[in-house]
Order: structure tokens, then C-alpha cells, then sequence
């Protein structure tokens, strides 16, 4: 095994072979994406039915505020940030509506496949050895976490590729290459604002990177801090004025963590109501705890029975409670009552479940503070990590369906469990080593700010991070693989 293992790496092209390993990630990701549009795709939400990927639940807050633009020069709604719409108004500038949304998605195809070759490459400038490049790449290259997200009209797949390619020209030495580092993790802060901590990692690697540190060496990381920082500032500042222009008041990202529709809703003390004692908010998700408030219709297309836990109640609310929220929420939502009845039932919805939830945390200050968190991070990673990547239940499957889907499993749960392992070792070793330290903050901030610190658990939410979780996974794969292996000394 290891001679064949050793003769088929002294025959692999070098990693500068650019030409080969960006033609073999292209086939790999054009191969996907046939077999994806092939077997089962999600049918459009909101768009043509001609779309060769689909559009996400998520997918008309980022198209139509452009369309808004183009129609009537207005930005609306601005719940998001323009990082998704300024790519898809540059195509719309040239294409009709159908083109420029398939265009957008053929797009993120192609930098996911550019980004396939460019994380191996920055595995081979962290730990300069070959065969870092070459398992990153294979790795990577097929792993369908995130080129589930290339065909889709969300931001997950610009996201990731933004952050890859930001984190390469991070580790080149020249002044340009600090400033399109800028530009890419720019883009992707404005694609994914959670992203903007990065800013700060970053920076910090900047300042670190030369482990001996005089006057002269302090002034000029500085200086190539503020080279870094620059498109940033300049981007977010026009941003920050256009918000104080049109809301008189400073919004340096976005305006609130929910839908607009939902800041006037009773959605909104529900997810705070949920998040007190970490309960899964994925409300279009059958067997989610939060459709148990819900009702089948716009919310819940296929219902699940669930129940609450019962260490959440507190001498305010009991399970009684919770079933008078529920139906409260039934009523607020059926065409049977009036408007203001419905205000009224809103208002008192937004009460009782903010009173609920500030009791969670008066008496059950462990479940708020920390048992909540356990329990998003549970709902959050232990899964198949084959989501929508077939649209049918396992018992569905044929054999070669299943076999595709267990492994895929199985390469999930390698990925999870030593690429925290991983990232653990290379924290540790990043004392030493900055560029080690680098790739341990990406790979733990992305991977655990949406469940630990945004209490979210939406699964897509990993994607940024799992390139960098597979990063750390390979590097320890190796460490065990070098003791038995030659070939890795070299």
C-alpha cells in the first residue's frame, strides 16, 4: 500500500502546475453540478422554472432589492448588505432577469473551482510540504458541503470562495496582494456580515507574522495593516453614510438580525424566546422545536410532532402557556379575525414571550447562558452532513444513491472531528507559528460563531468554515500518517 501510495504521488504534476489542477477542478465541479441538475434539484421559490440551480428561501432578499434599484433607484429592502446584488446588478447591467440569475450561478461554479486549487495552495504555504496540496485538493475537491451551495442562489458559495482567496493573498508578502486580500474578505463581510471578526484575526496575523519585532518592523506591519484595511474602510464608510443619510443613525453592517417583516411580527420574540433556551429555529425544517408553535401553511410545509423539554418551564410559564402562544399564533395568522384584532393578538404575543424568556434567564440562568448554546451546537453539527444533497429520505435511495450518501457522511464526520482536533494543534502550535495560528481562528470562529455566539443552527452556516475544518483535519491525518509513511518526511 504505501509503494502505491508513493509511486502514484512521485507521478502527481507539481502544485504550480496551475493549467492541470485548474482544469481537474473544474471537471469536478462541472461533474457535480451536471449530476446535481441530473438526479434532483429544489424547485424555484421565487423564480423561472428554467433556472439551472435553485433559489434558496433566503434567495429574493438579495435579488429584489436590486430589481427595486433598477426599476426605481432605490436600494429596498435593505436588510441585507449589497455584497450578493452589486455581482448580480453587474450582470443585470448586460442581462435580462433569467440570464443574469444563471449567469450569477455558473459564476459561483467557477470560483468554487478556482477556489479548490487556490486552498490547496495555502495549504501548501502553512505547512510547505507537497502532499498537504495534494490531499487538500482531492479532499476538497470532491467534498459536496459546500458545492451543494454553488448551484444555489444564496450566498454560502461566494462566500467561502471569497474567504479562500482572501486568506492567499493574506499570505503573500507584497503590498497588492494585502489589498486584494482586503478586497476579497471585504466581499465576503458583505456577502456574510458574521465574517467581520476575521478583520480583526487578520489584522492581527499582520502584526505577529515577523517573530522578531523592532521600531521599524512595528511601523511597516502598521503600514500594511492600513494597506489591508483599506478597501474596507473606504466601502464601509459609503455604506455607513448611506444609512445615517436614510435611518439618522450609524449602521456600519446590517440593521437587525431578522427579516423586516419579522421585526414587526411576533417572529421576532419567538426566535428570542427560542434562542433563551436554545431551541432550533429553522422553522421551514419539519421536527424543528420551533413548529410547535407553527401552523402548516406559509411556515411549516410538512408537520412534525414535537415537544418543548420540560427543564425550560419557570414559575411564569408552563407548557399550558406555551399551548396559548400557539394558538394565539394560529389566530394572528388566519384571515377569520380582524386587523386589529391581529395587532392586538401581536402585541400580546411579543409580551408574554419576551416575559418567557427574560424568566429563562432570571431562574435558569445555566440553560440560558450556557446549556442553550450546548444545545445549538448539538443541532448544529450532528447531523449527516448530507443535507439536500439527495431531495428523498435514505429509505428512498438505491444502493449506489445510499453508498454515495454514507460516505459522504462519514467524510462529514472526519472532517468535524479532526478538524477540531486539528485546529486545537495548530492553536497551540500557532504560538510559534502565526500562519498555523491563522488557519486555527478561521476554521473555529467560522465554525462556531453562528451556534455559539448568533445561537443559529441553520446547517448552511458551516460552509465558510468547512474548507479551513478540512484544512486542520489533513494536517493532523498527516501528523499520525508521517510516523509510517516516508514519503511524508521528505
Amino acid at each position: 500500500m504505501k509503494a502505491i501510495i508513493s509511486r502514484v504521488y512521485q507521478k502527481l504534476p507539481s502544485p504550480l502546475s496551475y493549467k492541470f489542477w485548474l482544469l481537474l477542478a473544474f471537471c469536478i465541479k462541472a461533474l457535480f453540478f451536471i449530476l446535481k441538475l441530473t438526479l434532483a434539484c429544489a424547485p424555484p421559490q421565487h423564480y423561472q422554472a428554467a433556472l439551472v440551480g435553485y433559489d434558496g428561501g433566503d434567495a429574493s432578499s438579495y435579488i429584489e432589492p436590486i430589481e427595486n434599484y433598477i426599476a426605481n433607484g432605490v436600494y429596498f429592502d435593505d436588510y441585507r448588505m449589497p455584497g450578493y446584488g452589486a455581482l448580480y446588478y453587474l450582470l443585470r447591467l448586460f442581462l435580462v432577469q433569467e440570464w443574469a440569475l444563471n449567469a450569477l450561478i455558473i459564476l459561483q461554479v467557477l470560483l468554487s473551482a478556482v477556489s479548490v486549487y487556490v486552498l490547496g495552495l495555502v495549504a501548501l504555504k502553512t505547512f510547505r510540504k507537497q502532499v498537504m496540496f495534494y490531499l487538500v485538493f482531492f479532499l476538497y475537491g470532491i467534498s459536496t458541503y459546500v458545492s451543494i451551495y454553488d448551484i444555489a442562489l444564496l450566498t454560502e458559495s461566494l462566500c467561502v470562495s471569497s474567504l479562500i482567496f482572501s486568506v492567499f493573498f493574506l499570505l503573500s508578502a507584497g503590498k497588492r496582494d494585502l489589498f486584494i486580500s482586503g478586497f476579497f474578505l471585504t466581499w465576503c463581510v458583505f456577502l456574510k456580515p458574521a465574517m467581520f471578526p476575521l478583520f480583526i484575526l487578520f489584522a492581527g496575523y499582520l502584526l505577529v507574522k515577523d517573530r522578531k519585532i523592532t521600531w521599524n518592523i512595528l511601523q511597516y506591519n502598521w503600514s500594511r495593516v492600513f494597506i489591508f484595511l483599506l478597501c474596507f474602510a473606504t466601502l464601509d464608510g459609503i455604506w455607513i453614510l448611506r444609512n445615517y443619510e436614510k435611518y439618522d443613525r450609524i449602521i456600519p453592517l446590517t440593521k437587525s438580525r431578522y427579516y423586516t417583516e419579522f421585526e414587526t411580527s411576533f417572529m421576532k420574540p419567538l426566535f428570542v424566546f427560542m434562542n433563551s433556551f436554545g431551541g432550533s429555529i429553522v422553522f421551514w425544517e419539519p421536527g424543528s422545536e420551533i413548529t410547535f408553535f407553527l401552523p402548516l401553511g406559509d411556515f411549516v410545509k410538512k408537520k412534525v410532532d414535537v415537544e418543548l423539554p420540560q427543564e425550560i418551564y419557570t414559575s411564569t410559564f408552563n407548557r399550558d402557556s406555551l399551548l396559548r402562544i400557539k394558538e394565539m399564533i394560529r389566530l394572528s395568522v388566519s384571515d377569520t379575525i380582524s386587523d386589529f384584532r391581529k395587532a392586538e393578538i401581536e402585541k400580546e404575543l411579543s409580551s408574554r414571550l419576551t416575559l418567557y424568556a427574560n424568566s429563562i434567564r432570571e431562574e435558569r440562568p445555566y440553560l440560558y447562558y450556557i446549556g442553550s448554546r450546548i444545545r445549538v451546537m448539538k443541532s448544529f453539527f450532528v447531523h449527516s452532513g448530507t443535507y439536500n444533497l439527495f431531495l428523498k429520505a435514505s429509505f428512498e435511495l438505491n444502493k449506489a444513491e445510499l453508498l454515495i450518501k454514507i460516505f459522504y457522511s462519514l467524510l462529514y464526520v472526519f472532517v468535524i472531528l479532526f478538524g477540531f482536533a486539528g485546529s486545537l494543534l495548530l492553536l497551540f502550535k500557532g504560538m510559534r507559528k502565526p500562519e498555523y495560528f491563522l488557519m486555527a481562528g478561521i476554521a473555529l470562529y467560522v465554525a462556531l460563531a453562528f451556534p455559539l455566539i448568533l445561537k443559529l443552527d441553520e446547517y448552511r452556516y458551516l460552509v465558510p468554515g468547512y474548507p479551513f475544518l478540512l484544512l486542520a483535519s489533513a494536517y493532523l491525518t498527516l501528523g499520525f500518517y508521517a510516523y509510517f509513511s516516508p514519503v511524508i518526511r521528505k
